[in-house]
């Protein structure tokens, strides 16, 4: 889902979305609406994550040796 979707679904600004997902303050309201959005339930967004390895960027290039 881009920006601007999820954006029209909140019924806020597209400015706001990158906002919230840089650490911005939220209400337990927001965050409900949210989920609703997401279609999970709020409790998701405080649960540890399934997999602690995060693979960011580019992958690396394996050495043959």
């Amino acid at each position: 889902m881009t920006q601007a979707v999820f954006a029209e679904r909140m019924k806020v600004e597209v400015r706001q979305v990158p906002r919230w997902e840089l650490g911005g303050r939220m209400t337990s309201f927001t965050i409900w609406k949210i989920s609703k959005v997401l279609e999970c339930s709020p409790k998701d967004f405080f649960d540890e994550p399934k997999t602690l390895k995060l693979n960011r960027g580019r992958p690396r290039k394996k050495n043959k040796f």
